[in-house]
């Protein structure tokens, strides 16, 4: 049944999920260009004129459309509840990546661990790849508005950004750097690391909302002044003092 609906997706769904709606429109227009073709050039050919073969034919044509919007919406029915089905197994695995970095109650920062730092990027990559998989337009904006979330859990668990939060040490025992015995602290695998480190990173070509908005108006700003908290009317004060140059 499964590669039924794979078939049928091939057939029904050619073009990628931003043009589906678009796709299927036009694809159902052509059918009927198609039968109403043939629907002429049978009545063409009749030599007699039959009011019972056009009967006929408009409801092989009316039954040929209800075979395909039923298809249509059997394809995709099934490509949504697959999406959503990819959708919350990445929601889990986020969650999953992110408690494998156990905190150090002394340090309140993930413990070095290798293996906790190994299932943390594996379950991470799993989780970006099932995102890869979904295809409904509404589960593609919910994953990323969800990584997002998670992009900015792992930044504030781990602040990579900061130079001296780790000690030199962390991620690899003196004297174990490269060979190491059971006794010894394993070194963290470098590609695990790289793994986390990219996921914090603003991707490439991502929208940034913020950057539709506008900052306080004089307006806002005036009643800030009167009602709202000080330290928002002095910041903003001084940010454009500073900004002019005063």
């Amino acid at each position: 049944m499964d590669l039924l609906f794979r078939i049928l997706e091939k057939i029904f769904n050619p073009i990628s999920d931003k043009y589906k709606d678009i796709a299927n429109g036009v694809l159902l227009a052509l059918m009927s260009l198609a039968w109403w073709f043939l629907v002429l050039i049978t009545v063409e050919r009749i030599e007699q004129y039959s009011p019972e073969l056009l009967v006929r034919v408009f409801s092989l044509i009316g039954v040929s459309i209800g075979v395909y919007v039923a298809i249509w919406k059997l394809v995709n029915d099934q490509q949504w509840r697959r999406s959503e089905a990819y959708l919350e197994q990445a929601k889990e695995l986020f969650e999953k990546a992110f408690n494998a970095l156990k905190l150090d109650p002394e340090t309140n920062y993930p413990v070095n661990d290798r293996y906790a730092w190994l299932s943390s990027s594996r379950l991470l990559l799993a989780a970006l790849d099932l995102g890869k998989k979904i295809e409904d337009r509404s589960h593609k904006e919910t994953f990323e508005e969800y990584m997002e979330f998670w992009r900015v859990q792992f930044a504030d668990l781990l602040k990579l950004d900061q130079r001296d939060i780790l000690e030199n040490d962390y991620f690899y025992q003196e004297g174990a750097l490269i060979a190491y015995t059971p006794e010894d602290r394993a070194p963290i695998p470098e590609r695990a690391i790289a793994v986390l480190y990219r996921f914090l990173q603003w991707p490439e070509g991502r929208e940034d909302r913020l950057s539709y908005e506008d900052n306080f108006s004089d307006e806002e700003l005036k009643r800030i002044e009167v009602f709202g908290a000080s330290s928002i009317y002095h910041y903003c004060r001084e940010r454009r003092r500073a900004i002019r140059g005063d």
